[in-house]
């Protein structure tokens, strides 16, 4: 059944470690996030995704979890996620946690259990060989961690074992089926994970590495399968559950797999997936940029993706930002992020904005911490004043990671007070996303042009839903362009958002890096979101 909430959905993904410290011990908790969510709420954020809180030796960030049940110290206890999700509803915010059971760390008591040679509950519920030839495995087996004399598979980190879920066609004697007692009982527990926290309050939760639970499946027929049957149990109880999937298949996980939602990663988004901290050019080549070969691809495939999606029971998010990846801040002037956020915020989809991005905080090339590598520098504490720490902790000692100094203009405080600010173009398109008809994630989508030379300079599209309408003029390069809009508005009254532009009525003239979004006010929308950038 369709989440129809979704369709004028803005999520806001909550990095724990990183938000805000309640308790000055320098590292963000769960408390500190209760404090915030009027901020979110005020941005106009109406869901969040909660990275792991769960107990873990946060030798990959959390992604390595010892305890599915309980919160880790370091965040808080139980009942104080139990009081996030009530504080949080009561304000219209939905709460959606991860869930990254495809493995567990090494520390799990599962794991623990499976090492040892005697048989027990546990002996099967990961994968293991028969024996200690590394020549007799596939790749990814690890050993010296156990009594047995067998090699473990991981998914990612050595500290990572995988849960067996069975293979879809096993070919070697120590591959059991999906369908295998093993299989089965990894299959309940995750289960009984989800119907754990869904009960507490969580709305859903977005699934780390779905697509690789099953294993020897290249085109995930059993993957899918065991998606089908999870949900299945899940919502027989829980039908109101969402579950997010990291995966970049919206064609296969929504409409063959029952997921509600997936993430959409464009061709061309980010080079090397982002993961070169001392590349200042990692976006140049990006779907929407000054100069991209790639807008062509990533627009054929895009367009081929919302029709694919929107004929189907769930929705997409485009990819942006995470915590996985460089911040979007990075190689980017200003200009241009408020251009990129005008484009991301009117195209077809569910919105994403990752923590910090809305003020435009900075990617900090750091030295690994917590398994993050390359990707620790995006993962700095939230920037929410120029006071000490940024505003982010109280303590006199040393914080999770460094923020940027007093100094810095990146900061909720400074750019709340200028209205030419990243932080109040977010803040007025999401009011636009989630007022206007014309926004919600599956209306209507018409590219009008794409540039002289199909590279998006300019970008112009409409987008509808019965009487209402948007048009989007989206300029990445820095030049002065006069665009006859006659062809484009239909004569009605129409307000409208811009950026290093002027419209005389008549004619749209950009000076710079631009954006013009042009709505008709047919459902109410005030003025409180018109202005110019």
């Amino acid at each position: 059944m369709k989440q129809k909430w979704l369709d004028s959905a803005v999520f806001y993904e909550v990095y724990p470690t990183s938000f805000y410290d309640s308790n000055g011990d320098g590292v963000g908790d769960i408390p500190g996030i209760i404090e915030k969510l009027d901020y979110i709420a005020e941005l106009g954020c109406n869901a969040i995704w909660l990275n792991p809180c769960y107990c873990s030796p946060f030798q990959d960030g959390g992604y390595d979890v010892s305890d599915y049940y309980r919160v880790d110290p370091r965040f808080g206890t139980n009942e104080d996620i139990k009081r996030l999700f009530d504080t949080a509803r009561g304000k219209g915010i939905r709460i959606m946690m991860d869930l990254v059971m495809g493995h567990t760390s090494y520390l799990h008591p599962w794991f623990q259990q499976s090492c040892k040679e005697e048989r027990n509950e546990f002996t099967d519920a990961y994968i293991w060989s028969d024996n200690m030839d590394v020549e007799h495995c596939e790749g990814r087996f690890m050993c010296g961690l156990s009594e047995r004399p067998h090699m473990f598979k991981v998914n990612y980190y050595a500290t990572q074992p995988a849960l067996n879920y069975g293979y879809y066609r096993p070919n070697k004697s120590w591959q059991m089926a999906m369908d295998s007692p093993a299989a089965l009982a990894s299959r309940q527990r995750l289960i009984d994970v989800c119907e754990f926290w869904l009960k507490m309050g969580a709305v859903g939760f977005r699934v780390d590495m779905a697509h690789a639970m099953v294993k020897n499946d290249p085109h995930h027929r059993g993957t899918i399968r065991f998606w089908r049957e999870v949900f299945q149990a899940v919502k027989t109880h829980y039908p109101d559950s969402v579950f997010l999937a990291e995966w970049n298949n919206p064609r296969q996980t929504v409409a063959q797999a029952g997921f509600d939602l997936d993430f959409y990663v464009p061709f061309g988004l980010f080079k090397k997936w982002a993961q070169d901290r001392d590349d200042e050019h990692i976006y140049a080549d990006t779907y929407i940029s000054e100069k991209s070969s790639l807008f062509r691809i990533f627009l054929i495939a895009f367009k081929q993706a919302v029709r694919s999606v929107n004929r189907t029971q769930g929705y997409q998010i485009l990819q942006l930002d995470n915590h996985d990846i460089i911040r979007l801040s990075r190689g980017r002037s200003d200009d241009m992020i408020r251009v990129l956020w005008a484009t991301y915020f009117t195209l077809p989809g569910v919105p994403l904005i990752y923590y910090g991005d809305e003020i435009g905080m900075r990617y900090q090339p750091l030295k690994g911490k917590d398994g993050g590598y390359q990707r620790t520098g995006s993962r700095t504490p939230m920037q929410w004043d120029n006071t000490k720490n940024n505003g982010f902790s109280t303590t006199d000692g040393e914080l999770y990671l460094p923020v940027e100094g007093v100094d810095s203009p990146y900061t909720v405080a400074e750019q709340a007070a200028d209205e030419r600010s990243i932080y109040h173009t977010v803040k007025k398109l999401v009011r636009l996303k989630r007022t206007l008809g014309c926004l919600r994630a599956t209306a209507d989508f018409k590219v009008l042009h794409t540039g002289r030379h199909c590279d998006g300079n300019p970008f112009i599209y409409r987008r509808s839903c019965g009487t209402d309408e948007l048009i989007a003029v989206i300029l990445p390069r820095k030049q002065k362009m006069q665009i006859s809009m006659k062809k484009y508005l239909k004569g009605a009254q129409y307000d409208c958002l811009l950026q290093n532009a002027s419209f005389d009525g008549q004619t749209l003239r950009c000076s710079g890096t631009s954006y013009a979004v042009f709505w008709r006010n047919q459902t109410g929308t005030d003025a409180a979101a018109r202005g110019d950038q």
